[in-house]
């Protein structure tokens, strides 16, 4: 077997100044690409591009879909967190009303249970939720900036 250097143009993959019109070729052929030919006696030779441009622009195209979604994911953990502090507030004002001075003293001063007592639960039963849901997007965002990374290597090597 020997591997030789090769180009592909027009589907027509060229070994040493010669066409080969029926060699396989490991690329889709769009683009004209430079790479190497595999050849073993008397089978049609393989061509494999070292970097196709088709790769190279799905790989640029992924690379920017997945920095546009960690960016949004950035947005939507930065709501999350804004909207945690607003149910956070909500709570401890409701808290306040619940145990005011004036409540008590409107009742003869025998205080009753906080009236609003299970909206305040559910409203730091919605927060947690709000938090775990921000942590595993956060994990998440983490996961897709690592996947990112392993692509930008990925496409570095490849040229």
């Amino acid at each position: 077997m020997k591997v030789l250097p090769a180009s592909c143009q027009t589907n027509i993959v060229t070994i040493e100044g010669i066409p080969h019109p029926n060699a396989v070729r490991l690329t889709a052929g769009i683009g004209p690409s430079e790479g190497v030919a595999f050849l073993q006696d008397d089978d049609e030779p393989i061509y494999i591009p070292k970097a196709t441009p088709d790769l190279d622009t799905t790989l640029e195209k992924l690379i920017a879909a997945l920095g546009k979604i960690t960016d949004a994911m950035e947005k939507i953990a930065t709501g999350m967190e804004k909207t945690g502090d607003g149910l956070t507030k909500a709570a401890t004002v409701l808290q306040v009303l619940d145990t005011s001075a004036f409540l008590i003293g409107a009742t003869a001063g025998v205080p009753k249970p906080p009236a609003s007592a299970p909206d305040i639960a559910a409203i730091n039963t919605a927060k947690t939720g709000l938090d775990t849901a921000k942590a595993d997007l956060n994990t998440l965002k983490g996961d897709i900036t690592t996947i990112k990374g392993d692509l930008e290597t990925l496409k570095g090597n490849l040229q």
